[in-house]
């Protein structure tokens, strides 16, 4: 949730890497419990660019918040 969250708010920043938006763009998100999971939206589809910028985006924010 907190990717998307994150770029929903617009403070996802990156260099407009065709891959990742392309990997993004395959993704969408599975409800569970509270949680939101990244799945593919076809299986032929690739997400792990996806699945690697949402573990980035939770290991940066836990480095930040201590």
């Amino acid at each position: 949730k907190q990717l998307y969250d994150t770029i929903r708010e617009r403070r996802f920043i990156h260099d407009g890497d065709a891959s990742l938006t392309q990997h993004i763009a395959n993704a969408n998100a599975k409800v569970d419990g509270d949680k939101l999971r990244i799945i593919k939206r076809q299986d032929h589809l690739k997400i792990d660019l996806a699945v690697c910028a949402s573990m980035a985006s939770y290991t940066a924010r836990n480095l930040l918040i201590g």
